[in-house]
């Protein structure tokens, strides 16, 4: 597939992405095609050699299609929070599930900017928002017992929708509907396009999920333990010492490298795990005493642990 099958608007977006990469951008498809839209029409990867390939599936509106995934790709160069899963439960499925809900709801933190930018741009028509809503029709079951998944896909809908109940969701998902609803709100009251206030908004959207989740009798999912969020830092905070801004935790699960249990830096604000430490030993008092008097910037070189600049 070639960029030049695509409306100019998109070709100039694609050249605006491509003037940030240091590799190329590749266009692939997938043989699967559909008959309305959905945000998972679109993906993108990096290969070895620093290549962004994105892979689109046959949809009705592929200048859309590819639009939004270039506004992700540029997201991502540009503000994107780094998300790492360092440890494990000892359950599989279990890991697979947080994971994957953790994703979706950066997804839909990332979508309340994009579908700003996209509708900035006028690249929504009323023909792409028919389809979108052909796409939710399609894909969210409406059985109660998908009470997770309906929350997680009818929010996507609403950072599409722009909060809006586009066709009587709140009647087929009844439920589903208020509890997305309310993440929407609570995720577009707090939303910015800075690295502040997307990690703000990220660690709210995940305890907030937890929360519905427990609500409604499903498992709390613990992301705050589970996933580490690098920490967003001022250069003043970096001169801090560790024990102004983090606490160390040892953790109730296993790292994947040690195969032992885990210690992690987390947030003294919101409790988010801020990366694993590299220590494989037991951790006596005198090594947390002189973890937490070193300066911030200095033990997060030590251990390896990434940060973003706040802007």
């Amino acid at each position: 597939m070639q960029i030049q099958a695509f409306q100019p608007a998109v070709q100039a977006l694609f050249n605006e992405v491509q003037d940030r990469l240091d590799g190329q951008i590749i266009l692939e498809t997938e043989p699967r095609q559909e008959e309305w839209v959905a945000f998972d029409q679109s993906g993108h990867r990096r290969d070895a050699q620093g290549n962004v390939h994105i892979i689109l599936v046959h949809s009705t509106q592929p200048d859309f299609t590819l639009a939004h995934e270039l506004h992700h790709v540029l997201f991502e160069i540009t503000l994107g929070p780094q998300v790492q899963f360092p440890v494990t439960t000892a359950r599989p499925e279990l890991d697979q599930q947080i994971q994957i809900t953790a994703q979706a709801l950066v997804g839909s933190v990332e979508h309340g900017l994009i579908m700003d930018q996209q509708r900035a741009r006028q690249e929504i028509t009323p023909a792409i928002e028919h389809d979108f809503i052909q796409g939710i029709a399609h894909k969210v079951p409406t059985a109660s017992n998908y009470f997770p998944l309906q929350v997680l896909m009818l929010l996507d809908a609403l950072t599409f929708s722009g909060g809006q109940d586009l066709a009587d969701w709140q009647t087929t998902y009844a439920a589903a509907f208020v509890a997305a609803q309310t993440l929407y709100q609570q995720l577009k009251k707090h939303l910015r396009a800075t690295p502040t206030g997307i990690h703000r908004s990220i660690v709210e959207l995940w305890q907030r999920y937890s929360q519905l989740l427990e609500q409604h009798q499903y498992l709390a999912l613990p992301y705050s333990d589970f996933i580490s969020l690098a920490p967003v830092l001022s250069p003043r905070q970096l001169r801090l010492t560790v024990e102004q801004l983090f606490f160390i935790k040892h953790l109730p699960f296993n790292s994947l490298k040690t195969h032992q249990r885990a210690y992690a830096l987390v947030g003294r604000q919101d409790q988010q795990n801020a990366g694993e430490l590299l220590s494989a030993t037991k951790v006596t008092s005198l090594v947390y005493q002189q973890w937490y008097q070193q300066p911030v910037q200095e033990f997060l070189q030590q251990q390896q642990i990434q940060y973003q600049l706040r802007t």
